[in-house]
């Protein structure tokens, strides 16, 4: 269903409006699973959500993604602030820490090989990447291939490419969403729940994300 309500064609057949709009939505991705201790403006990003999700139907998507349909039916039942109210509690549990371990990390290493390790393989890669484009992490506190790191490289692909569209940023925001960053992706949208209040929240997130990456990792 998810994939066929992606919109044929690539991100070089999305004028620079679209464009803008899909930097908007991976500068929100990075808002809502930025690690920090889950203290945030969440009723803020719940906000931004109905109109960062909306506004990608007809760029990304067909019809409105299942984050949307979700935002819109809790706010049809009148039950936003109860819903808000889950989200922070929610997001340390799932994906910064609870007893017996979180259901869904925030490192791409964690999903790479069999034992699941912080710092492997894909941290090196991340590293050669920021390197070879000239660029230094923002939060050194944080392994490179922290889920949030990784979209900012991609907002900085994405950056350069609205400026100007060259065929070879084109070629490698589509190596890194399709190849790189969708593979895991798509394994940690499968780890988080997607039946309580909170986690539903996080849960069709993840999956306009995965959508995002595999929209952004098509070359035609």
């Amino acid at each position: 269903m998810s994939k066929d309500n992606i919109l044929p064609g690539s991100i070089s057949g999305v004028d620079s409006a679209g464009r803008q709009q899909i930097l908007q939505a991976l500068e929100h991705l990075i808002q809502v699973f930025w690690s920090r201790d889950g203290r945030k403006n969440w009723e803020e990003l719940w906000d931004n959500s109905i109109s960062v999700w909306r506004t990608l139907k007809g760029i990304v998507f067909k019809e409105p993604p299942s984050i949307a349909v979700y935002l819109d039916y809790i706010q049809s039942q009148g039950q936003k602030h109860e819903y808000v109210q889950e989200l922070e509690s929610t997001f340390v549990k799932t994906f910064i820490n609870t007893h017996g371990g979180v259901s869904a990390p925030l490192y791409h290493s964690c999903y790479h090989g069999e034992e699941q390790l912080l710092m492997q393989q894909p941290a090196l890669e991340m590293q050669n990447r920021l390197q070879e484009s000239g660029l230094e992490p923002q939060s050194p506190g944080e392994p490179l291939d922290h889920l949030c790191l990784e979209l900012e490289y991609l907002y900085f692909l994405m950056s350069l490419y609205l400026q100007d569209p060259d065929p070879e940023t084109a070629e490698e925001i589509a190596d890194f969403s399709g190849n790189f960053m969708l593979p895991w992706i798509q394994e940690f949208m499968q780890r988080i729940p997607a039946d309580t209040p909170g986690t539903a929240f996080f849960a069709n997130t993840a999956a306009g994300m995965r959508d995002i990456l595999e929209f952004l990792g098509k070359t035609s």
